[in-house]
């Protein structure tokens, strides 16, 4: 009889811990989009907006231009080739021109293999002032195809 109650009890106090846990993870706060008026809120918001799936959203911080890819080749280039599940993103210094600015991006690699640690790289993007907004000229390889804004 007394472990029965033990037994009940520690049951009783997994379920707990699982409920408690289901509800931390399913309340906790997702990311924001911030203001766009800086480069940095730009690239912010991009990549946010990519993560989540709105690629009109990113799309529309492309910079215009000859070479600017269509809507369809641009969401079929991130459905197929980037995986933001394995990647951490920060956004790092900005050096500004009249017209122009560079975001440092630092990227990290998330290895689900053991023997594999993660790993940075960092790169940078280019960004263009057009019609008094920031766009987006280029980004680093990983988020980026290698014809978009190219002349060929």
């Amino acid at each position: 009889m007394k472990q029965d109650k033990f037994l009940i009890g520690i049951l009783v106090f997994i379920g707990l811990l699982i409920v408690v846990s289901l509800a931390l993870f399913f309340s906790r706060d997702r990311p924001q989009p911030v203001a766009d008026d800086t480069p940095q809120g730009v690239v912010y918001n991009y990549l946010l907006a990519l993560q989540e799936g709105d690629y009109e959203g990113a799309y529309a911080y492309l910079a215009e231009g000859p070479q600017k890819p269509s809507l369809p080749n641009f969401r079929n280039f991130y459905r197929q080739n980037v995986d933001f599940s394995s990647l951490a993103v920060e956004i790092g210094t900005t050096h500004f021109d009249a017209d122009s600015a560079q975001v440092e991006i630092i990227i990290t690699r998330l290895s689900n293999d053991p023997f594999i640690r993660s790993w940075d790289e960092s790169g940078t993007a280019l960004l263009v002032r057009q019609d008094g907004a920031w766009k987006i000229r280029t980004l680093p390889w990983q988020f980026w195809q290698w014809d978009w804004y190219e002349e060929r």
